[in-house]
Order: C-alpha cells, then structure tokens, then sequence
C-alpha cells in the first residue's frame, strides 16, 4: 500500500514540476538537480549506515518506496522549490513557498514511520527539519552559483566568433 501511495505522490510531484512554468534554464535546473542527489545521498549514508540514527526495512516493496521518496519525491521538490522561489518577488510568497515545500517534505517523511518503513534510533522529525533546511539552503547557494556561471558564459559566448 505504501508503495501505491508513493508512486501517487512522486506522479503529483513530476507532474507538478514540469507542469508549472520554470525561471531556471533547462541546464541548471539538470546540473541543480545532480548536485542535490549527490549531497543528499551523501548525506542519507552517512545518517543511515555509518552512524545508524535511522533504518530502513529490507522488504523490497520497502526499499523501493524508499527509493522513490529519496531519488524522486526530495530532489523534485527542492528544484519546486528553487524554481518557484525565482519567480517570487513579495517576502510573503517566499516564506509561503518554503513553508509549503518545508512542510511536504517533512508529512512525506513521517508518513514513511507511519507505514513503519523507517525506524528511528536517536533520530527525530525535528532532525530530519535540519537537513531539509540544509539542503534547501545549498540548493539555492548552487542555483545562484549555477546562474553566475550561466551568465558569465552568455557574456563570453554573445560576440562574434573567431573563426
């Protein structure tokens, strides 16, 4: 059942992300969405299999869930919400739109305790908050890095070639 729920979920997510209207360029929302995969799944290994606050079931159905919220579900929202974030002016809308996507991440995670696919040790919701908001945070230091180089690439590649 949770692995129906899960693959709903990622469905909405996708269909959201590439259904809403993206400020970012099509390459730096591929490289963004590289570089958080690899910091986030750095980040879930170290947490997971070195210092052991949390396992996963080894049911495959569960390891498969599991996979979706990590690879699919966290990633795509993250790129949401940088994507969304561009687009916003007004304070207001950027706090909602963290809210929002700060909020999701963490209802999906605990949904994942609830169907008892992950089991706490020394691990909490209030943790977990932390490293959504760090990863919230680099993806939006990467994405203006990204941009810098994207604009400076423009600039050098805009005059006549030298062939």
């Amino acid at each position: 059942m949770g692995l129906v729920i899960y693959i709903i979920i990622s469905w909405l997510v996708l269909t959201v992300f590439f259904s809403s209207k993206k400020k970012l360029p099509s390459n730096v929302n591929i490289i963004l969405f590289l570089a958080i995969q690899i910091v986030q799944i750095n980040i879930f290994t170290i947490i997971t299999l070195k210092m052991n606050l949390f396992t996963f079931g080894k049911d495959p159905v569960e390891f498969i869930t599991v996979l979706i919220y990590r690879d699919l579900i966290i990633p795509y929202l993250l790129l949401l919400f940088v994507n969304q974030l561009s687009f916003a002016k007004i304070p207001s809308n950027r706090i909602l739109i963290t809210a929002v996507i700060l909020t999701l991440l963490l209802v999906f995670e605990h949904l994942l305790r609830i169907l008892g696919y992950s089991h706490n040790h020394h691990w909490s919701i209030w943790h977990f908050s932390l490293v959504c908001i760090g990863l919230m945070v680099y993806s939006l230091l990467i994405v203006n890095l990204l941009m810098k180089l994207a604009s400076k690439e423009k600039q050098e590649y805009n005059g006549p070639s030298n062939l």
